[in-house]
């Protein structure tokens, strides 16, 4: 399947391309390095004690994450801006 798609785009690309893409523009659209590490299910630098006992699962922030994206790529593909919303989360 990703052959067939590669194919019909005319260029070579891998998931981890999209991710990468992804990544980058939520970092430009103000999304803290924190939030995207947790959006990719990356492990973040934090101390390791709190890793080993923050349980919070983060699902708001990664919520307003991938919605801050959509927004975006709403914007690139049909030209229009919707309001944006700064996002301004902070994790310790």
């Amino acid at each position: 399947m990703p052959g067939q798609l590669t194919q019909r785009l005319g260029f070579h690309f891998r998931g981890h391309d999209l991710r990468r893409t992804v990544a980058t523009g939520m970092a430009e659209s103000g999304v803290p390095v924190q939030v995207i590490a947790r959006v990719l299910n990356h492990i973040d630098g934090s101390p390791r004690a709190a890793k080993a006992y923050d349980r919070h699962p983060y699902d708001a922030e990664k919520l307003r994450a991938l919605q801050t994206w959509e927004r975006r790529l709403d914007h690139i593909l049909t030209g229009t801006t919707s309001a944006v919303v700064p996002f301004r989360t902070v994790i310790p």
